[in-house]
């Protein structure tokens, strides 16, 4: 039998006791301010965008890893927003298979990485 070791939540004087990390209310806010500063959307609004996404391309149109044959089931910014990439504009959406999405996804945090050790020096 594994034991829980609780512990106060991440934020500094939050007094809620949690497993891990921040409690309910911090990882909300938190969530929130991300959205806000990288324009991201949720809700209904963010699944009409999906289902146009989707009708355009139904297939994956990355094809990285499927060769641009397995059908389209996450939505992929081609532009990421951490390099300036627009959150729900169209021409910066695309329909992408799932394996296609993870390898596209590794490989720009991999850059991502290198730019800021560019940036630090090293």
């Amino acid at each position: 039998m594994t034991l829980v070791r609780y512990q106060p939540c991440a934020k500094p004087g939050c007094p809620t006791i949690v497993e891990r990390g921040l409690c309910l209310e911090h990882r909300r806010k938190e969530r929130r301010a991300s959205d806000k500063r990288t324009g991201r959307i949720r809700g209904s609004r963010w699944a009409a965008i999906r289902r146009e996404v989707f009708k355009r391309s139904p297939l994956c149109q990355d094809g990285r890893v499927c060769g641009g044959k397995a059908s389209a089931v996450e939505v992929d910014h081609i532009k990421p927003l951490f390099d300036g990439g627009h959150a729900t504009n169209l021409d910066n959406l695309q329909g992408i298979c799932s394996a296609c999405h993870l390898e596209k996804s590794a490989e720009e945090q991999r850059g991502q990485q290198d730019y800021r050790r560019k940036l630090n020096g090293g």
